[in-house]
This record gives structure tokens, C-alpha cells and sequence, in this order.
């Protein structure tokens, strides 16, 4: 008799250290709940995670990405045995940046630029969102940084952020300084980007966000001539200042060359904005936009 209960001691004892996951019974063997008490059921196996699964179901391990199925008279569930990858990075901005098959979702009520990588949730018909770069897509969750649910407005024309609504950013596109920008959410980004602005000055904003009237992507050139010959014309033909006195241009709203133009306000005690002063070649100064710094101009070229 003591050697079949001694026998029967040791094969439980090896079914708990060699079964699919770990149990961690009471120190004193008493079942107090001190530390866990596992009740099993006829119908239930035990998972390596601590909880029960029934018998015939399939149920997760606990560790993301193996399963477990419970057969009647088991003890304890049988486990498939995969070596769990991490799932991506904390942020994600695609799902190439996740792994497992994971996709990015992003929130629908900002315009994050990073997202979480999530396993992926089959749904029955997708669902319409906005996205941050004004289009209408459909998706089961949100997988690109998205302004709301539902289609996008009407495109809102603006020429300031003052015009759009407060939630709202005026974002112009590159290399067309006489039209408007468009109304969008907020863009988020790690990090912003150098553009030119129409008015000669070099500025930073989120890429593909540009927040002024833009010139070209990158710094602006600090060289004397600046600009762009037109084919069978001469470069400064038409020259004028426009009606806020920021850029030169021709009679057509072409861009042309700072030094092009005369009568530029170069009265720096004028200027009651914080930006830096722009760092003008010899002989140059820096003119006066309002009530902040415009391009560099030739100091022959200031009005008196």
C-alpha cells in the first residue's frame, strides 16, 4: 500500500513539471488560497497561464500567440509550443513596422503620426474614416492617422490658421505661392522639416505640412541672385511687390527674385515678431513684412 500511494505521488508530481505551463500550489499543501488553489472540474483542463479550458474548446496559452485544447481526462491542456516574437515597436506609423501579422491603429479623433501595433479584428462590413490628409477610406479599425469617423468634409479653403477651425491647421502646398492653403487636423511629427516660404524666409513645419505660402521644400539659398529665368524673357520682367509687400512677383503672380523689386520696408524697428533676424550676404539686409522679418534684399533696393 505505502509503495502505490509514494508511486502515485511521484506521477503527479511529474505531470505538473512536465505539463504545458507551471502550477503553483500552496506552500503547506493545506489549500488555504495563500497562494493559488487550482479547483478542477471533470470537464476542464488546466491552462499553463492558471485559468481552465473546456473540454473539446481551443483557448489562448496567455502569451499572445500560442493555443492550447483541452481532451476529456486531461489534466492539463496540450499547448502548442511557437516561440513568441515581440510585436513591434511601441509606436508604429504602418503595419510594416509591426510583426505577427499585427496592424497599426491609429485613433479616430487625432492626428497622431504613430499608432499601436494590434492584432488584427475581422468585423463584418468596414467602417468609413477621415483620414489627416482629407480622404475618405474604409477600414475595420482606423490603420492611418485619422481626423474622425465618418467621410471628410468639403475642402475649406484658408489663408491663415485663423480661417479654419480651431481644431484645424492651414496647410499650403510647395512651389505655389499665389493660391490658397486648405483646412486639415492638426499634423503630428517627431520630427519638422526646413521649407522656403514665399516670403524669402526659411521656416519649419511638419513634413508634408508646410504652414505657410511655400516656395520650395529645404532652406531657403542664401546667394544673392535668387532667381529663375523665364524662357525668352527677362528674369525680372513685370517686377512688382504684392499687396502685402512679402514677395516680388510679375503680373502673372509668378515668384521672382527678391532684388527684382524696389521699395522694400527694410525698417527693422518695425518688426514686433519673435523670429530670428535671416542672415543676409553682403550688402544685403533684411526687409520687413508686416510686422516681422521678410526676405533678404539688397540694400539698394529699400525703400526711403
Amino acid at each position: 500500500m505505502i509503495s502505490r500511494i509514494a508511486t502515485t505521488v511521484v506521477f503527479v508530481l511529474g505531470v505538473l513539471v512536465s505539463g504545458c505551463g507551471s502550477v503553483v500550489a500552496p506552500a503547506d499543501g493545506g489549500g488555504d488560497g495563500s497562494t493559488m488553489d487550482v479547483v478542477l472540474r471533470p470537464d476542464t483542463c488546466l491552462l499553463p497561464n492558471g485559468g481552465t479550458c473546456a473540454v473539446g474548446a481551443s483557448c489562448p496559452a496567455g502569451d499572445g500567440c500560442n493555443t492550447c485544447s483541452c481532451m476529456r481526462g486531461q489534466m492539463f491542456a496540450g499547448c502548442t509550443l511557437i516561440a513568441c516574437r515581440d510585436a513591434g515597436p511601441a509606436g508604429c506609423r504602418s503595419a510594416d513596422d509591426c510583426t505577427d501579422g499585427r496592424e497599426c491603429v491609429f485613433s479616430t479623433s487625432s492626428c497622431d503620426s504613430t499608432g499601436t501595433c494590434e492584432l488584427p479584428t475581422p468585423c463584418a462590413e468596414q467602417r468609413v474614416y477621415c483620414s489627416c490628409s482629407g480622404e475618405t477610406y474604409r477600414s475595420c479599425r482606423p490603420t492611418q492617422p485619422t481626423r474622425a469617423m465618418g467621410p471628410c468634409s468639403v475642402v475649406r479653403a484658408c489663408n491663415s490658421r485663423m480661417a479654419c477651425p480651431p481644431t484645424d491647421e492651414c496647410v499650403y502646398p510647395v512651389g505655389a505661392c499665389a493660391v490658397d492653403g486648405v483646412c486639415r487636423g492638426v499634423t503630428d511629427c517627431a520630427a519638422t522639416a526646413e521649407f522656403c516660404s514665399c516670403d524669402g524666409a526659411t521656416y519649419r513645419a511638419c513634413p508634408n505640412a508646410p504652414t505657410r505660402p511655400t516656395r520650395a521644400a529645404g532652406a531657403c539659398p542664401m546667394v544673392p541672385d535668387g532667381g529663375v529665368a523665364d524662357a525668352g524673357a527677362p528674369r525680372c520682367a513685370g517686377a512688382m511687390l504684392d499687396a502685402m509687400r512679402r514677395q516680388c512677383t510679375n503680373a502673372s503672380g509668378a515668384t521672382l527674385a527678391p532684388e527684382c523689386c524696389t521699395g522694400w520696408n527694410c525698417d527693422a524697428s518695425s518688426v514686433l515678431c519673435d523670429r530670428v533676424p535671416p542672415t543676409c550676404p553682403a550688402g544685403w539686409v533684411g526687409s520687413v513684412a508686416g510686422s516681422c522679418w521678410g526676405p533678404c534684399v539688397p540694400a539698394a533696393n529699400c525703400g526711403s
